[in-house]
C-alpha cells in the first residue's frame, strides 16, 4: 500500500487517495456516522453503504474509486478462493479454444460436464497457474528493476501486490456469459477476456503505486509477455513431450 500504509492510517478516500484513519464512526445505540476526509471533505468511501451489484459495476468501468474500494478500503480474505476460481474460469476458456472442429458444443451443460472429464482441461489449468506465478514475478521483477535503476521508487509489499493482481483478474470471470451465450470456443471472445484484464491489471497497479498509466501499461506487459511465452512453451512443447 501506497499512502494507507501511513503510521496509524489503515484507508485512504477513494476521491484523492489520502490518508484515512475509519471509514465511520459507530456511537452507542446503533448510530453509525459515515466518516470524511480531511483532505478534500468529502466521504472516505461512499461504496460501505453501496450494493455490492453497483461495486462491481463500477469496477467494471474501471473507476479507481471502485478499486480504491476493494483494492485498499475492503481487507478481504478469500484471495485464494478467488484465485481458484478466476484459474478455473480461465483454463475452462483456453481448453474450449482449444478444442478441435468435431466436438459438439451444441449443449452448454454437455460441454461443461466433458470438460470435467477431460485430462487436458486439467493440463489447461496447470498451465494458467503457471503462467499466473510468471505474471506475478514478471510484475515484481519490473518493479524491482525500476528501483534499482532510480526509475521509480515503488514501495508496495508483495502480499498486497499479489492480494491486488488476483483481485482485479475479475475479468476471467466473463467466461460465465460466454458459456451462456456459446461462445466460450470464440477466439475473439478469449482474446476481448484477456484485454479486459490487462487494463484491469493496469487501473489495479496505478491505485497501488499511484504511477502513471505509462507505467502502469510497462509492468503489466512485462508480467504478460513473460505468462504468454510460458503459456506457448507449456502447450507447444511441454504438453506434446508428456
Amino acid at each position: 500500500m501506497t499512502s494507507g500504509e501511513n503510521e496509524g492510517y489503515m484507508y485512504v478516500c477513494i476521491e484523492c487517495n489520502h490518508p484515512a484513519k475509519e471509514l465511520y464512526k459507530d456511537y452507542n445505540g446503533g448510530v453509525i456516522r459515515i466518516a470524511h476526509c480531511t483532505g478534500c471533505n468529502t466521504v472516505v468511501d461512499k461504496y460501505i453503504e453501496q450494493d455490492p451489484v453497483l461495486i462491481f459495476l463500477d469496477a467494471l468501468l474501471h473507476k479507481p474509486q471502485a478499486y480504491r474500494h476493494l483494492l485498499i478500503n475492503q481487507h478481504l480474505h478469500s484471495h485464494g478462493k478467488l484465485l481458484f476460481i478466476f484459474l478455473i474460469c480461465d483454463a475452462f476458456t483456453q481448453w474450449a479454444q482449444n478444442q478441435p472442429q468435431g466436438v459438439d458444443t451444441s449443449s452448454q451443460s454437455d460441454f461443461i460436464f466433458y470438460a470435467a472429464l477431460e485430462l487436458n482441461f486439467y493440463k489447461m489449468f496447470i498451465t494458467v497457474l503457471i503462467e499466473f506465478i510468471v505474471f506475478i514475478c514478471g510484475v515484481t521483477l519490473t518493479l524491482q528493476l525500476s528501483k534499482a535503476l532510480n526509475l521509480q521508487n515503488f514501495n508496495v509489499r508483495f502480499k498486497y501486490l499479489i492480494h491486488g493482481l488476483i483481485v482485479s483478474n475479475f475479468g476471467k470471470l466473463l467466461v460465465v456469459p460466454a458459456v451462456i451465450w456459446g461462445q466460450s470456443n470464440s477466439a475473439l471472445y478469449m482474446w476481448l477476456t484477456r484485454l479486459f484484464t490487462f487494463t484491469s491489471n493496469m487501473q489495479a497497479i496505478k491505485v497501488m503505486l499511484g504511477c502513471s498509466h505509462i507505467w502502469a501499461f510497462v509492468v503489466i506487459l512485462n508480467g504478460c509477455i513473460g505468462s504468454l511465452a510460458v503459456n506457448y512453451w507449456m502447450r507447444t512443447i511441454l504438453w506434446d513431450i508428456l
